[in-house]
C-alpha cells in the first residue's frame, strides 16, 4: 500500500474508532441512566406491591422482563466495546 494510501486508511480507521467510541459511550451512559431509573422503580414495586393473582402476575412479568432488558443493554454494550476493539487492533495493525 502507497503511503498516502496507508495514511488515508489511517485517518478512515481513527474516524470509524472516534464514531464507534462516541456510539458506545452513548449506549453505556443510556444503559446506565434507563437501568438505574428501571431498577428503583422495579424495587420501589415489590415486597407487597402487588394484590391478587392478575397482580402477582404482572409483577411476576415485570421483573422477567426487567432480567431480559439488563441482557440487552449489556449485550449492547459489550458489541460496542468489540467494534472499538477491533477497528482499534486493525488501526495498530498498520503502524
Amino acid at each position: 500500500m502507497a503511503d498516502g494510501d496507508l495514511q488515508a486508511r489511517k485517518r478512515e480507521l481513527q474516524e470509524k474508532i472516534d464514531q464507534a467510541q462516541g456510539a458506545l459511550n452513548r449506549i453505556q451512559t443510556l444503559s446506565d441512566q434507563y437501568w438505574g431509573i428501571l431498577a428503583s422503580a422495579c424495587a420501589a414495586m415489590n415486597g407487597g406491591a402487588w394484590f391478587g393473582p392478575k397482580g402477582q402476575a404482572f409483577g411476576s412479568a415485570a421483573a422477567a422482563h426487567q432480567g431480559e432488558l439488563q441482557g440487552a443493554l449489556s449485550e449492547a454494550v459489550e458489541s460496542a466495546r468489540r467494534k472499538v476493539a477491533e477497528l482499534r487492533t486493525e488501526l495498530s495493525g498498520l503502524r
